[in-house]
């Protein structure tokens, strides 16, 4: 089975899978995933983003960053005090780090369209913050179909990019179409199942994700179980498959960090799970509070870089695609140093098998 077949077949299996119990019971699905593998999923998702965009991790950046994405965290966390006054300033913030994402990966009119698409979405967050933050809840999930799309680019035919792209686009925007349609209405249900104990009756959940305004309940569970079946997906993409498939990202953050290898990475982030659950354990409005602050960094983050992958298109990536080279006959002799030159097929041939994923230096976006 080759590289597309597994990856395309692994992200089908776990839609159908996340699919069936998202509809089962979106209150205990979104609760479980989130205190199990959110922790985990924001490391490794920045592992990832600086790995694919390593310019954000230059010195000049980072610092930048550091402050706005730590008052964004500040913001979320002083929201049930302030209001829609955390929202919009939060809202400002985030598009900050878009606007300055932008300015150190883009060039010329790509980093323009950046400003102008940021400078928009911030006036619209001013005058409505809660719809903004509506949008932020559930849109935020599907950005990670930016990197899967980006990520099908290295593949060698043009079938196997068409065919796992077709099936990112089956989960991440005909599934909830079809949920928020009402084509299962018969199937959903708001019952918190086995976190009630947690979660008490679940109503907060199903009010977070809710349409500011609406009091429709149908809907709210549609746009609740909507959201647990994307963060799954998107939980499922950045514990599992990211790290899995896309190993030169997690080769090149740990080039620039050799201290902080994969193992750390992992030992952290079920560390820091371990910290979370606790504090869901004691009260799942001060956990929400709490890992909401720490999601804050990876969703204004990924929104930034999703949108430079996006205005940047090709640019973003030097890497040749994967070249899935058959490994030669058991019974065949290694070359002479003779046999090994342009005669006897040259680099890359079968006489001279190079690993199945080529990786050449990634060079500055957008230059």
């Amino acid at each position: 089975m080759t590289t597309s077949e597994r990856a395309t077949g692994a992200l089908a299996v776990a839609a159908a899978t996340a699919l069936v119990v998202a509809l089962a019971s979106p209150v205990a699905t979104a609760v479980i995933g989130l205190i199990i593998f959110g922790t985990l999923a924001v490391l490794l998702e920045l592992r990832y983003l600086i790995g694919r965009l390593p310019v954000i991790a230059r010195r000049d950046v980072v610092s930048g960053l550091a402050v706005l994405l730590a008052g964004t965290s500040v913001l979320r966390l002083a929201e049930h005090l302030l209001g829609s006054q955390a929202r919009r300033a939060e809202a400002m913030l985030g598009f900050c780090v878009v606007a300055l994402v932008a300015r150190v990966g883009l060039r010329g009119r790509r980093r323009v369209v950046a400003y102008v698409v940021a400078g928009l979405l911030g006036a619209a967050s001013l005058v409505w913050p809660d719809h903004y933050a509506f949008a932020l809840l559930h849109l935020h999930q599907l950005v990670v179909l930016v990197f899967l799309w980006d990520w099908a680019g290295r593949l060698p035919r043009a079938f196997d990019r068409r065919l796992f792209r077709g099936v990112q686009l089956a989960w991440g925007l005909l599934v909830p179409a079809a949920l928020l349609a009402g084509a299962v209405d018969s199937w959903l249900t708001g019952e918190p199942g086995i976190v009630r104990s947690v979660v008490g009756d679940g109503r907060s959940l199903v009010a977070a994700a809710a349409l500011p305004g609406d009091a429709s309940g149908v809907l709210d569970l549609r746009l609740l179980t909507v959201y647990a079946f994307l963060q799954t997906m998107q939980l499922l993409v950045w514990v599992a498959f990211m790290p899995r498939f896309a190993t030169e990202e997690s080769a090149a953050f740990e080039g620039r960090f050799p201290w902080l290898t994969g193992a750390r990475v992992w030992a952290v982030g079920f560390i820091a799970a371990a910290v979370v659950a606790v504090v869901f354990a004691m009260g799942f409005r001060q956990g929400q509070v709490l890992f909401g602050a720490l999601w804050s960094w990876a969703v204004h983050l990924e929104m930034a870089a999703a949108l430079v992958v996006v205005a940047a298109g090709r640019r973003t990536r030097t890497k040749p695609r994967l070249t899935l080279v058959p490994d030669p006959p058991a019974s065949a002799e290694p070359p002479t140093p003779r046999q090994a030159g342009p005669a006897a097929g040259g680099h890359g041939s079968v006489a001279d098998p190079q690993p199945a994923t080529a990786v050449a230096p990634e060079a500055e976006v957008g230059s």
